[in-house]
């Protein structure tokens, strides 16, 4: 009887180790950290990665994009402060995609702007202006962008989502403030499926909502309002799982495509593979995690 007692103490042991968030997911390293040299970040926010692997971060302190290679070698970096065609304000960048021909696209935050840029840093378009109508944009902290070039906007500070044709002419709305159906509260993150729907992370209403091609909302899910957890950066996998940044919450949170939560990856400390104040993660196509900390100025690197 002893011995039938040990056995299922070890196996329920295993059960809750093997059950645990984050399991899944094991910490592999660290890059950057706080600077302003080549390969250096200071709250870095944004990041995104091209078809051939390289790693393009939002250094919003630095007013600046830095680019790495997969395996975190420094490649290049181009930006500077100010509100030129270019530069990037002091709350800027922030959210940052780039498409399949390596056209890199950014949240211009407090320029209230979307800048185009190709793979060199080069300026391609600028998109947007300050204001509450058609087209224009209140803090913009996320982009993303179609197959077709169509360039989605989370207009944060007016509540609500933008897109725009591959000229930056203004299209659709879609939103309004508050918590109901088709209403957002500051989002702060923006990508695309294959299928053109749309993942929002829904800030201040700690929710995911998901749209259609039309803006028409299809299903909302997460923590929820009044949890304590705003949501920040998003992305989806090759597969179609969401992965969503909870800012105040510390970790990654990965669903599955029909909402359900599957694990969440790392906590709050100073140990390997901890954050301080998380912000935006990208999956790569082996289903490694890159996650941006502007708390501490690096990025994590995750495996499954």
């Amino acid at each position: 009887m002893k011995k039938l007692w040990v056995t299922l103490f070890f196996l329920l042991i295993s059960f809750y180790v093997f059950s645990m968030p984050g399991y899944c997911y094991s910490f592999v390293t660290t890059w950057a950290g706080y600077g302003e040299g080549n390969g250096q970040l200071s709250s870095p926010q944004g990041i995104a990665l091209d078809k051939d692997g390289n790693l393009y971060i939002a250094d919003m302190r630095n007013a600046r994009i830095v680019k790495f290679s997969s395996s975190g070698e420094f490649i290049s970096n181009w930006g500077s402060s100010g509100t030129a065609a270019g530069q990037f304000s002091e709350w800027g960048p922030t959210g940052i995609t780039v498409d399949i021909s390596g056209k890199v696209y950014v949240a211009d935050t407090g320029n209230n702007r979307i800048q185009v840029f190709d793979s060199e840093g080069n300026v391609l378009l600028l998109v947007g202006s300050q204001g509450k109508g058609d087209g224009q944009l209140q803090s913009p902290a996320d982009v993303a962008v179609d197959s077709g070039g169509n360039i989605y906007v989370a207009d944060t500070q007016n509540h609500r989502i933008q897109k725009f044709n591959s000229k930056g002419d203004f299209v659709s709305k879609w939103g309004t403030q508050g918590q109901g159906v088709d209403q957002f509260e500051a989002p702060q993150g923006i990508t695309l499926d294959s299928s053109g729907n749309m993942y929002v992370s829904d800030t201040n209403n700690g929710r995911i909502v998901k749209l259609d091609p039309k803006g028409k909302t299809i299903a909302t899910f997460g923590p929820g309002y009044g949890k304590g957890i705003n949501l920040t950066g998003i992305n989806l996998d090759k597969t179609g799982n969401i992965y969503v940044v909870t800012n105040d919450g510390y970790c990654v949170q990965k669903y599955d495509p029909k909402g359900k939560l599957l694990i969440t990856v790392g906590s709050y400390g100073s140990n390997p593979g901890q954050f301080n104040n998380p912000y935006d993660v990208v999956v790569d196509p082996s289903g490694k995690l890159y996650v941006t900390d502007y708390g501490n100025s690096f990025i994590y690197v995750f495996k499954p």
